[in-house]
């Protein structure tokens, strides 16, 4: 796990897999009526030209892998967004008029499988390290103006949690195996696989499934392991989050003097 140079980008790499995250935020007018007083979050994710074979083909190649990336990135925001993993409350600046719309851009440099986690990580690592610009509403005009970093201290998201996905492939000819973290190889002979994304907490905040059906205690002990995965990740996390947030802070104090 890479943070930085710059404040909301993440690389990772899980074997020869890796992927980039990075993040922005506009101020736009609330999406509905009944979202007024929140702000909205959103996942996008490509893979670049060198990723994977199937952008180096005209075709049909071509868009199941541009919809493969579009499917990983309503994945990731499902995930992030249905378990409230940022509060997106605290992304209004004026309700019903002004809200930070936060966008994290997910693109995935190189493809050996486990696409999900990768991604999940780069995400997270992204989203936790990101500082959207403060703001100032004036009380008798509703004008809102965005200060520049110099001007005053821009500030993080408010995470709850962090959401991280794990893969499983299944195979018919030898019931009751689970291979964690697979290749593309494996992915690509697999019968079935499962992306179970979870937090700390042990909870399951998406869940998706490709392939044959996959038996509840099979699915059961995957949601186990899974749950061990999101507690060792979430650590990596944390300890990249505060050497960067250490650094950025001393970077800060030299800039000063």
């Amino acid at each position: 796990i890479k943070l930085g140079p710059l404040e909301g980008v993440c690389v990772v790499r899980l074997g020869r897999t890796i992927a980039c995250a990075s993040t922005s935020a506009m101020l736009e007018r609330p999406q509905s009526a009944g979202a007024s007083s929140e702000g909205v979050l959103r996942v996008d994710c490509e893979f670049s030209s060198g990723a994977c074979e199937g952008f180096a083909r005209e075709g049909r190649a071509n868009r199941e892998t541009r919809q493969r990336a579009k499917d990983l990135g309503a994945l990731l925001e499902r995930g992030l967004k249905d378990a409230r993993a940022v509060d997106v409350e605290s992304l209004c600046v004026l309700a019903g008029k002004r809200v930070w719309v936060v966008t994290c851009a997910v693109t995935i440099l190189a493809h050996d499988g486990n696409l999900a986690g990768a991604a999940s990580l780069a995400a997270c690592g992204s989203l936790m390290t990101y500082r959207r610009p403060e703001c100032a509403v004036d009380p008798n005009t509703g004008t809102v103006t965005v200060h520049s970093a110099d001007a005053r201290e821009a500030i993080p998201l408010n995470m709850h949690h962090f959401p991280i996905a794990s893969t499983y492939c299944f195979f018919d000819e030898v019931p009751g195996l689970a291979v964690a973290d697979p290749t593309l190889e494996e992915e690509v002979t697999a019968d079935a696989s499962i992306v179970v994304v979870v937090n700390t907490h042990d909870e399951v905040c998406a869940l998706s499934k490709t392939g044959n059906g996959v038996p509840s205690e099979d699915l059961k002990r995957c949601v186990r392991n899974a749950s061990r995965t999101a507690r060792e990740w979430t650590e990596l996390l944390k300890e990249a989050a505060a050497d960067f947030e250490a650094d950025r802070l001393a970077n800060k104090v030299r800039t000063h003097y």
